[in-house]
């Protein structure tokens, strides 16, 4: 899907297309196993500048995952049919009144706390994040996932068009922030333990996908305990400042009751004590009604606090709007872009969990370099992060190079100075 709009003799072409990624190992949830993935890449360009968005797309599964291809495309029709009606000669009251908005309209309004005093905001980009936000698609299901690939585009472009990067014109302050590897499930061991490796050498905090299979759960922890072992092995005893010990947490994709909570707190304590610091998503996607259940679910928070653990709401939580609902039963959210439907929505919801007393973590979905600078763009305004997805991906599927590095020993990601979201084409 491709087209070119004039605005204000600025040429303009947005297109939208299948980006298909081989991942480098299977990748198990308790919910899904895959090793590729279909993404959406979307493009805006205008003279010799083009800012890259894409949209993170795990399979399927409403009311979690909302869209696939099909659907993000649905939502770039209906933009491409509201810049096609703005941009018209047309006297319609319909049209005049909405060019009146757009003469008022500031990208900022949902967070004028974030506005750089000095932005200059280019006419054309203007009217595309106006665009965005008045899409009659808006109103669809589908429509934050295909929201969050537009606006990155938009942003990758405004940045390069100002020779700025995207964080300077989201008004976040700092550079770095805390990042974390994912070890997925698999039914291979030995698959396993290379992925331990491979993402070790990136930083040592690791999070690992986890079900009811408690097996598991033991395979993989006893593994990584032996390979920091086999590491530190050459280390002085007492000279701990200079083992490579990382930070530890698990997803358990909402498949964990709180009886097995409680087991998992136990194995912590022998195991690998003050090492796990959160568990993401280990109650269900939606609470039941039950009372007791509920009173469970609070307990169960108060027995891992007193193993240093702290709960975080991923599947749950996407927006402001549950964040008083949520609060008794977690510590932190989890912010996605598709989940939040971009960078701007993120910042809102980020603003208002913090005032709730929540912290933040950083996610992504599974993508490319792109995807991950995008995600990371936000590290700034949390604690930790697994802006990884990009290490899940194998080289060949990759179109684009730059952006953040890390430190393997700290595990300290620090991002780009580029403008934009700091990231380029192989080809450039």
């Amino acid at each position: 899907m491709k087209k070119t709009f004039i605005i204000k003799d600025s040429k303009i072409e947005i297109s939208c297309k299948v980006f298909p990624l081989n991942l480098r190992t299977t990748f198990g949830t308790s919910h899904s196993f895959s090793n590729k993935r279909e993404n959406i890449l979307i493009t805006i360009s205008n003279g010799n500048e083009t800012g890259f968005g894409e949209v993170g797309l795990p399979p399927k599964k409403p009311p979690i995952y909302v869209a696939d291809p099909d659907d993000v495309m649905e939502w770039m029709k209906s933009l491409f049919s509201l810049l096609d009606f703005l941009l018209s000669d047309s006297l319609e009251t319909e049209n005049v009144d909405l060019r009146k908005q757009l003469d008022s309209y500031d990208l900022y309004s949902n967070i004028p706390q974030q506005k750089p005093k000095d932005v200059n905001v280019p006419y054309p980009i203007h009217v595309l994040f106006f665009a965005l936000d008045y899409c009659p698609a808006n109103l669809e299901s589908y429509a934050n996932p295909a929201k969050s690939g537009f606006e990155m585009a938009i942003w990758d472009l405004f940045g390069k068009l100002t020779k700025q990067t995207a964080r300077k014109l989201l008004g976040i302050e700092g550079n770095e922030g805390l990042g974390f590897y994912t070890i997925a499930m698999t039914d291979n061991k030995e698959e396993t333990k290379n992925t331990i490796k491979f993402g070790r050498k990136y930083t040592n905090n690791l999070k690992i996908k986890v079900n009811l299979d408690f097996e598991w759960i033991k395979f993989v922890f006893s593994e990584i305990l032996e390979q920091e072992k086999e590491d530190n092995s050459s280390v002085k005893d007492g000279d701990d400042s200079a083992k490579k010990l990382g930070q530890l947490c698990v997803d358990a994709n909402g498949s964990w009751d709180t009886g097995f909570v409680e087991r998992f707190v136990s194995f912590v304590n022998v195991t690998c004590p003050k090492r796990v610091v959160m568990v993401e998503q280990p109650f269900p996607p939606v609470f039941p009604s039950d009372q007791n259940i509920n009173e469970k679910w609070k307990n169960a928070k108060i027995i891992s606090h007193s193993a240093g653990i702290l709960f975080y709401a991923d599947e749950s939580f996407s927006d402001q709007n549950q964040i008083q609902t949520l609060a008794p039963f977690i510590d932190g959210v989890i912010i996605k872009l598709e989940k939040t439907g971009g960078l701007r929505n993120a910042v809102s919801v980020i603003t208002q969990a913090k005032q709730a007393g929540l912290k933040i973590w950083i996610g992504m979905m599974v993508g490319s370099i792109l995807l991950s600078n995008a995600s990371a763009v936000l590290l700034p305004l949390a604690e930790k992060a697994d802006v990884d997805g990009a290490l899940l991906v194998d080289d060949q599927s990759q179109p684009f190079k730059g952006g953040f590095e890390w430190n393997p020993q700290t595990g300290i990601i620090s991002l780009s100075q580029s403008y934009g979201l700091g990231i380029e084409t192989k080809d450039n």
